[in-house]
């Protein structure tokens, strides 16, 4: 027979105390078969303490959720049925799943089922048992394929539960009441005799049958339900119980009140409702509304709060927690969350996540490289084969000071990888990897032969190391990487082997050894983990806990793929683990002091002196979502599931809950912007302020100056945007105060006045790019740049363009990445073009038959054709692009005309007779990549110099010829090299230079005015030097679809000798440009060496000139002002900015 049940009717929280003192009562007389159950697990900790505290002896088992207390009926009464988790039964649906794969084709589209929608097939079992839907007869006429699909699954999952003698998590409900209907009174009464159930808001159906069946066998029932005067959100009345009797304790008038702030309407009555402890106040973003929060908890604090009276509650608990975590740092505040992060997310799991991914993708460069990459592999090895894990700082050089060990770097992997275009999909790595060894081979024979003889030096290069990308490292390094890649890569492979369960976690860990990553399993001390901090060696933990799992669910034997009976695949192995890893959490070490942090729905019922209710923003609460996965919104009425009302119902109760859990005040925030977006405060928010007077914060905002700002008050971060505020209201003794001991006024003030001062807009002032103040610097670069330095055409270009260029490249010597890609890069197709137009010359130059004429065009196209063929076969590249560039170059029948006979025409063009009649000289070509004083190359013209020659010389002949004939007196030697592509001469004593270039863009004539184009009057001059020829011309041909002679820079007196080309619109000055680039280089060169590098001050980089540095450059043009306004700065001589207000 039923005892006795009683109904309490009480606002959330209120009764707890009472109905704790009732339990004591009972337990004290009937300890082994009185209950306590909440809704929360964190509620049944807070009573637990609260027993603890009045010393009153219980079973901590006794005091539980509804789930809890099914659990230990099971555990004590089940006998041979086994309780599984939801991860178990999660990997029991996969293999269920591939059992019916033939008929479960919607959850197959990529052979295995993806874990989401797994997790997504649990969620809708879950809500199919515990609302006791009849699924899919409910759909009725709605019922489909993926309906019956869906029955399918879940009626085999059912029936392997009953046939292995199995409950999970939903269906033990299902089994206690079955338990509880068979069992005799007397029996019933033993285990179940008097319960109290606290605060359960709207139990779902199979709960409510449960504590109805509870109800029915146990000696007294008090069922305590959430009561308030909005019917509309307390709809539950409790009367499916059928209570004996009914007690309404609704007896604290302000809190009763609270429970109508969503249903009192002032316009009705004239007033609005007060509550004098509740306030609320908005502010600008996440980050302010965080420090505002620090700021007044540490003012709590500092009057006499404990860390224990204080709450944090926010209705997105992990996304809250990176804002506390900074900020409340920023004020010595110790914080603890009642929700850990998901260990996927966090970088040291990630780490061993990635490794799967490797296995799992065979060996792709994108996991492959991220592996590396990660401060967590420490990958070292022996020449004998030993690896190891000792500590050894990344930084270092390849060996270690012992010179045994080498280390796998990652930048040295990345830039090998980069450069010979392993950086994207499968790849296959021995090969690769064998091919890079080869060319490094190459380099070193071709070295070798070069430092033999001359004659073995000018030979032409039969390999195709002209065409193979930039070498990125000096070739050792090179063979030590890729080895180091390779056994990185063998390692990594023996984890391909079939094994079971067990086995695969001890290779695993045995691998990570290897790697020198940290090990699950092992102790604090050892030496893999002993560099990790307390936090990365809780994950540890947490990681060879999933582990454990994984062991004993294969030694369960309850899912059959992965039984420990037979071995299995890694493969198989990655894709369990990952199943039970998804939903794993770092969990909070208990105990630790701090203030809360916790969930919106984790605190009810319970009362602190301070509650802060943070992030009350749309979006964040209410969640208005009534997606049921695998069902669209007709079905889930037919499911008669949660409706739009329903949730914000629930949400409405959890808010209300939330307010009454503050007892001397509760702080509302919200706010208004967060990533550049405007949000908006919740609707209960509004809610709010309609009903209620809703007071701010006692809140003072940093700007505050009329009274003298406490330190004490401040975070680091806001102490000094107040000392900010003091120093610009000339408050010195409180700035003083508020900024670290070491750091005086005088150098704050001045370094604030630079940057309010100089550094607005774009940021481009004398005080950029500018350190050759420095004596030691200036000392430095002027024996960096000094006489034995070898100076070239681009490097001038590069200062003359951009001085910070020059400086990142060849004073910092940061070097760009290479670009990512398998094609043909741009350097390399031009590499190619140069050497067969300069084979092509030479070969014609040496058979006589230069210039070229119609006469012997069919010999001239088959030679460069044969020319073109054997280099292009040098190129080692197989991609369709790299076909299409050939095809490009050399035509055929379907494309026409290819890049080469289109040269060979225009050659024969540009000394043709004019229109006009007139008849260019025979500037016939002669020297074919002709250097002077640069390295020489295979291909280089045989009559190139060793020597460089001298800028400041040429500049005294010059100043000579001018009439100045005591000239400019210099010790100075500015060596000057370069690399002429063709030089074209004629009988009587002209000559003149010729540039190829392959780009779509080349120097025009006002590049040479304004001296940013110093290439081909610098090498008019330097072959002038040379030869003692009289310089004609100088040229750029265009090598693209159509071929393009343009002769931007000639000598007017010899305007009627040019062989054909286009022109410029007016004459250049022809001997001032050659004078101001010969003085413009000199220039520069005093100015690298005095430390001057100015960033472009008066004027916006160039766009059409590409720049490897445009990502890190801070003064790119579109990080400065997206208005391209450009502010002229006067400079330091003329200008009192300095003296003006901080």
């Amino acid at each position: 027979m039923a005892g006795q049940s009683v109904l309490v009717h009480a606002i959330p929280g209120e009764t707890l105390e009472h109905e704790i003192l009732k339990f004591c009562s009972h337990i004290t007389h009937y300890p082994f078969n009185s209950w306590m159950i909440l809704p929360t697990r964190r509620l049944v900790k807070m009573v637990q303490g609260k027993l603890i505290e009045m010393k009153q002896s219980f079973l901590p088992d006794h005091i539980c959720t509804l789930d809890e207390l099914c659990e230990h009926l099971i555990d004590q009464h089940g006998q041979e049925i086994v309780r599984i988790n939801s991860t178990t039964s999660r990997l029991l649906l996969i293999d269920i799943m591939h059992e019916h794969e033939d008929d479960l084709t919607l959850f197959f589209t990529n052979k295995n089922p993806s874990p989401r929608a797994i997790q997504d097939l649990q969620t809708l079992l879950q809500v199919i048992i515990r609302r006791e839907i009849n699924y899919p007869a409910c759909l009725g006429s709605l019922a489909s394929e993926k309906s019956y699909q869906i029955d399918l699954l879940i009626s085999a999952y059912k029936n392997r539960l009953v046939e292995k003698n199995l409950v999970d998590p939903d269906t033990l409900l299902i089994w206690v009441i079955d338990f509880l209907s068979k069992i005799n009174q007397e029996h019933a009464t033993s285990i179940l005799g008097h319960v109290h159930l606290y605060g359960l808001f709207e139990p779902l159906p199979l709960e409510k049958r449960l504590i109805t069946s509870i109800k029915k066998v146990c000696s007294s029932l008090t069922y305590t339900i959430p009561f308030g005067r909005d019917p509309e959100v307390f709809s539950d009345s409790g009367s499916w119980l059928s209570p004996d009797f009914e007690e309404d304790l609704d007896i604290h008038i302000e809190k009763s009140q609270i429970t109508t702030i969503f249903s009192y309407e002032p316009s009705q009555t004239g007033d609005q409702l007060s509550f004098s402890h509740i306030t609320g106040m908005g502010f600008s973003d996440p980050v302010m509304e965080m420090n505002s929060v620090a700021r007044e908890i540490s003012r709590l604090l500092s009057l006499g709060a404990s860390y224990d009276d204080i709450v944090v509650v926010s209705p997105d608990v992990r996304t809250s927690l990176g804002y506390a975590t900074e900020t409340f740092a920023d004020f010595h505040i110790p914080i603890t969350s009642s929700q850990g992060p998901h260990i996927s997310t966090t970088p040291l799991i990630a780490y061993y996540l990635t490794i799967f991914d490797v296995i799992e993708k065979g060996f792709r460069y994108e996991e492959l490289i991220r592996v590396i990459q990660s401060p967590y592999c420490r990958f070292r090895w022996t020449e004998y084969g030993e690896t190891g894990n000792s500590d050894i700082s990344p930084d270092k050089a390849i060996t270690d000071q012992t010179g045994n060990y080498r280390i796998l770097l990652y930048d040295h992997v990345d830039l090998i990888c980069r450069s010979y275009g392993l950086d994207g999909g499968h790849i296959d790595w021995a090969f690769r990897l064998s091919e890079i060894v080869r060319m490094c081979n190459e380099i070193k024979e071709e070295d070798q032969k070069v430092q033999k003889t001359d004659t073995e030096k000018n030979a032409k290069s039969e390999s195709s190391s002209s065409y193979t990308p930039r070498r990125p490292l000096p070739v050792e390094q090179i063979e030590i990487t890729v080895s180091g890649i390779l056994r990185f890569i063998a390692l990594l492979r023996t984890l391909q082997e079939k094994q079971t369960i067990p086995e695969h976690i001890d290779q695993f860990n045995n691998i990570l050894r290897e790697l020198g990553s940290p090990v699950p399993g092992t102790d604090r001390d050892a030496p893999e983990n002993a560099w990790l901090s307390d936090e990365e060696f809780s994950l540890l933990k947490s990681f060879e806990s999933v582990y454990q799992e994984l062991k004993n669910i294969s030694r369960a034997g309850i899912v059959s793929s992965i039984s420990s009976k037979g071995p299995i695949s890694f493969i198989k192995f990655i894709r369990s683990f990952r199943h039970l890893i998804q939903d794993k959490t770092l969990n909070t070490e208990p105990g630790i002091p701090g203030i809360m942090l916790t969930g919106i729905r984790e605190i009810v019922h319970q009362h602190y002196p301070y509650v802060f209710l943070i992030s009350l923003n749309e979006g964040f609460i209410p969640r208005l979502t009534t997606r049921l996965p695998f069902t669209n919104a007709s079905e889930n009425a037919r499911m008669d599931t949660r409706t739009l009302s329903d949730i914000l119902r629930q949400e409405k109760y959890q808010f209300i809950a939330a307010l009454l859990s503050g007892t001397s005040h509760v702080y509302l925030s919200w706010y208004e912007h967060k990533d550049e977006r405007t949000t908006l405060s919740s609707v209960f928010i509004d809610h709010l302020r309609t009903s209620t007077l809703l007071p701010e914060w006692e809140y003072r905002a940093t700007n505050e100056t009329e009274n003298p700002p406490n330190p004490y008050e401040y975070g680091a971060i806001e102490a000094s945007i107040v000392a900010g505020k003091c120093i610009q209201n000339k408050r010195w003794r409180e700035a003083q105060s508020l900024v670290p001991h070491d750091v005086s006024l005088f150098s704050l003030f001045d370094r604030i006045t630079i940057e309010r001062s100089y550094r607005f807009r774009l940021n481009r002032s004398e005080y950029d790019g500018i350190i050759g103040y420095d004596h030691v610097i200036r000392k430095m670069l002027s024996k960096k740049f000094g006489t034995d330095y070898h100076w070239s055409a681009s490097m001038f270009e590069t200062y003359a363009k951009c001085p910070f260029r020059f400086y990142l490249e060849r004073v910092v010597h940061i070097r760009p990445l290479p670009d990512i890609g398998s094609d043909l890069p741009p350097e390399t197709k031009g590499n190619l073009i140069h050497i067969i137009l300069s084979r092509f010359e030479r070969t014609m130059y040496e058979r006589n038959l230069l210039p070229l004429h119609e006469d012997i065009i069919d010999q001239a196209l088959s030679t460069i054709k044969e020319i073109a063929i054997e280099e292009c076969n040098k190129v080692p590249y197989a991609t369709p692009l790299w076909h299409a560039k050939k095809r490009q170059l050399m035509g055929d029948d379907k494309v026409g005309d290819g890049m080469l006979d289109r040269f060979v025409f225009a050659e024969i063009e540009r000394l043709k007779q004019d229109d006009d009649g007139r008849v260019p000289h025979l500037y016939k070509p002669s020297f074919f990549e002709f250097s002077f004083g640069a390295v020489k190359g295979p291909d280089d013209d045989p009559h190139s110099l060793r020597e460089p020659v001298d800028l400041i010389d040429i500049q005294k002949d010059w100043d000579q010829s001018d009439g100045d004939h005591m000239g400019k007196k210099s010790s100075d030697i500015i060596r000057f090299i370069g690399k002429i592509d063709r030089i074209d001469s004629t009988p009587d004593g002209l000559f003149g230079i010729i540039d190829y270039k392959t780009g779509k863009k080349i120097p025009g004539p006002s590049d040479l005015t304004r001296m940013t184009a110093l290439q081909l009057p610098l090498y008019l001059l330097a072959y002038h030097k040379i030869s003692h020829l009289t310089p004609a011309f100088g040229s750029y041909v265009q090598l693209q679809r159509k071929i393009m002679h343009s002769l931007i820079l000639y000598d007017p007196a010899h305007k009627r000798t040019l062989p054909k080309g286009k022109l410029p619109k007016s004459e250049p000055k022809w001997r001032d440009i050659l004078q101001c680039a010969l003085d413009s280089s000199i220039s520069h060169v005093h100015n690298i060496r005095d430390g001057q590098f100015p960033i472009q001050a008066t004027s916006e980089c160039n766009t059409d000139w590409y720049c490897p540095y445009k990502t890190i450059c801070r003064f790119q043009p579109d990080r400065g002002s997206q208005l391209g306004e450009w502010y002229h700065y006067p400079s330091e001589e003329n200008s009192d900015m300095k003296k003006g207000d901080a």
